[in-house]
């Protein structure tokens, strides 16, 4: 992660507790996440409050080393105006078609909601593997776990389970995606 602050790192937003990630010399951020294996994207957790939250956030798809120059004279995958809820928390889902196979994702955050430095309290992301047995997170050591809150992978994999006992790779993936969009995939 570029510009973090080094009694604020990237590993502080992994985990859903007090601690949190924060921007250093100015507002931007660039996290450079890698996965072990390809991964379909479904949807980004955030969660933040107050003038330091994100505000517009760029995704990068497998463009891995990214600096602060090319985040902001490339086009990006998505580009998403983050609007937090109540709670100060937001899912924001992905575009299909343009997270299939991810390596890498970059996520630069350009603007926060006007203060000097940026904080993201939890970063969670959510996805299938593109081969193989299937499973809702990315890896663990990517996204690590939440703690406070009731997260709906013990559901989903109970889903996915029974499709697979039933039905193709495939099948598990649209249920699981279907899913996460927030559509029931039992109906119909």
């Amino acid at each position: 992660c570029l510009n973090e602050a080094s009694e604020h790192p990237f590993s502080h937003c992994l985990i859903d507790d007090e601690k949190q990630l924060q921007s250093d010399a100015d507002h931007q951020l660039l996290i450079d996440i890698h996965f072990t294996e390809p991964i379909h994207l479904a949807s980004l957790h955030f969660a933040a409050a107050g003038d330091d939250a994100p505000t517009v956030i760029k995704l990068f798809v497998n463009k891995p080393n990214m600096g602060f120059d090319d985040a902001e004279s490339q086009v990006a995958t998505q580009e998403i105006i983050l609007q937090l809820e109540s709670e100060g928390e937001a899912v924001v889902q992905l575009k299909p078609l343009q997270f299939k196979g991810v390596h890498s994702l970059v996520v630069f955050v350009a603007e926060n909601a006007g203060a000097k430095v940026t904080s993201v309290r939890y970063l969670e992301v959510f996805g299938i593997r593109a081969r193989g047995k299937s499973t809702l997170e990315a890896p663990p050591a990517v996204v690590g776990k939440r703690q406070k809150k009731v997260s709906t992978t013990g559901a989903l994999g109970e889903v996915a389970s029974r499709l697979s006992a039933q039905g193709s790779e495939e099948g598990v993936a649209r249920c699981l995606l279907e899913v996460a969009a927030g559509l029931s995939p039992l109906q119909g």
